[in-house]
């Protein structure tokens, strides 16, 4: 899953960098035996050392949190080259209303040089959140825009069985004590934090919007505490280390935003080292000749066919569907090859990787990786018969 505020609102954009689930064998959907290329690939998802896999991934967070209060960073990320794809797009089934908006701009904070501070990758707010801030039964609202380290929680999602925090559990821990009960005001629920969208275990995030409210007053609380707050490292909650979680932006909103319904659309980077992949299709017969530039071509063009179209995603997605609709819309997908910047120093030494870039109107479980995973083994299959 991946979170965002969307267009009008705010854009999130999450990364996986933990351990892959995509890929299901042949067996499990009708007897049909497995090609060892689509194994290789299930294996290579499924490995417990893929974290190996995505260290530039790795390197793109730890940058991202270390240089949180730098209001003035490089960009994290080069392109080593854009594939041009217009006349791909000259079919009357991609001019939808969606593709004219520039969601390139919810990628900014990863390729472009621009101040953190206020992170807003779509500066333009919807009404609700421009409405005034008044309200008859005397709430706050605040929208927050938070990045974290995914590896260092058990997802978005508070889970009381799991020793792993979550991130959600760990903004309630430092929240609470500035924004929980007013003086009067008799209620020993913690404080409720809504999400745009819920990030599972293993994926980060850069611009995860949240909302919280408070009954005390703007006297005894401020959009600033709230972000002095998560970004104090000092503070002595047993669940906070280090710069694995930091808040971007804080601000006061109608009481009418919420993150998820005015949600228009969510972004998300997948990012796989390109040796990740080079040794991948060492082991594949008759794919050792296969170039990373080969498989982001095919892919990116296979890619771009989904832009602008209502589709049916149920059968990329993963378990019970728990949603209202199966049906999402792509209004971006692109497959490119990315590089750190020069000035990043990465401890592994290395610096490429291929990166697809996703932004549609909402995101089924595992639909994203599953996504990828299945562009890869057609990529390749179609590389490998010289389509």
């Amino acid at each position: 899953s991946a979170c965002s505020s969307g267009s009008s609102v705010r854009a999130s954009l999450s990364m996986r960098t933990a351990k892959q689930r995509s890929l299901q064998t042949s067996n499990d959907h009708g007897g049909e035996q497995e090609s060892q290329a689509d194994k290789l690939l299930r294996e290579f998802f499924n490995s417990s050392t893929t974290s190996d896999h995505f260290t530039v991934a790795e390197e793109v967070i730890t940058s991202f949190l270390n240089d949180s209060q730098n209001r003035n960073s490089q960009p994290i990320l080069i392109k080593c080259g854009d594939i041009d794809m217009d006349e791909s797009l000259n079919d009357e089934k991609h001019h939808h209303p969606l593709l004219n908006e520039n969601w390139s701009q919810l990628f900014d904070p990863l390729f472009s040089k621009s101040e953190l501070k206020g992170l807003d990758c779509n500066s333009s707010l919807t009404e609700i959140t421009k409405q005034p801030h008044q309200t008859k039964t005397k709430v706050q609202s605040f929208k927050i825009t938070v990045a974290y380290r995914g590896t260092e929680y058990c997802g978005w999602q508070i889970q009381p069985k799991n020793t792993v925090p979550s991130v959600q559990q760990t903004l309630i821990d430092l929240l609470d004590p500035i924004l929980g009960n007013s003086l009067g005001h008799k209620s020993e629920k913690p404080i409720d934090i809504r999400v745009c969208g819920r990030t599972d275990a293993g994926v980060s995030a850069i611009a995860q919007v949240c909302r919280v409210r408070t009954r005390r007053s703007s006297d005894e609380v401020t959009a600033i505490d709230i972000e002095r707050r998560i970004n104090d490292t000092s503070q002595s909650v047993e669940v906070v280390s280090g710069r694995n979680l930091c808040c971007t932006s804080v601000e006061r909103v109608s009481d009418k935003f919420h993150p998820t319904f005015c949600a228009k659309n969510r972004a998300y980077a997948y990012l796989i080292d390109s040796t990740a992949l080079n040794e991948l299709m060492s082991f594949i017969p008759s794919a050792q000749s296969i170039t990373i530039g080969d498989l982001v071509f095919t892919m990116n063009k296979m890619a771009k066919q989904a832009e602008g179209l209502e589709l049916d995603y149920v059968g990329l997605s993963y378990g019970k569907v728990k949603t209202t609709t199966t049906l999402c819309t792509l209004s971006r997908a692109q497959v490119s090859l990315v590089k750190l910047n020069d000035d990043i120093q990465c401890r592994s030494g290395l610096n490429e990787a291929v990166c697809f870039e996703f932004v549609g109107d909402r995101f089924l479980r595992r639909m994203i990786r599953i996504m990828v995973s299945t562009l890869l083994s057609l990529a390749i299959q179609c590389v490998m018969k010289g389509y």
